[in-house]
């Protein structure tokens, strides 16, 4: 359902009906608590919030940041290296099963970029 709005665009009521909601509240409540297939290597600053991925939020799926960089408490968002953020193993574990994330050299500093 999830997927059906953020990536296939559909209407957040239309597919709560499809799928048997009541409401679309609930649909609005999981798509405020999703964040999947992802990663960090920035530095966040502020007083508050500052996990790499998460912030004060929901559980990352899937989710890594660089291991110098801003850390993140959760637990399910997992700390790598410089080196293991630029392997093809982490593309595979990013791209679980799809086909969104590639690596180009010359681009983000080998790091992950999503395809156009």
């Amino acid at each position: 359902a999830i997927d059906r709005v953020l990536i296939n665009g559909e209407a957040k009521r239309a597919v709560a009906l499809d799928i048997g909601l009541l409401s679309k509240g609930i649909l609005d409540n999981w798509i405020k608590n999703y964040i999947k297939n992802c990663y960090n290597i920035g530095i966040i600053k502020g007083s508050s919030h500052r996990n790499a991925i998460t912030g004060n939020g929901p559980a990352g799926i899937n989710c890594y940041y660089l291991d110098t960089a801003t850390k993140d408490s959760n637990s399910s968002v997992k700390s790598k290296t410089r080196e293991e953020l630029q392997s093809e193993e982490i593309l595979t574990l990013l791209n679980d099963g799809e086909n969104v994330w590639i690596h180009d050299y010359n681009i983000n500093n080998g790091f992950p970029i999503i395809i156009n």
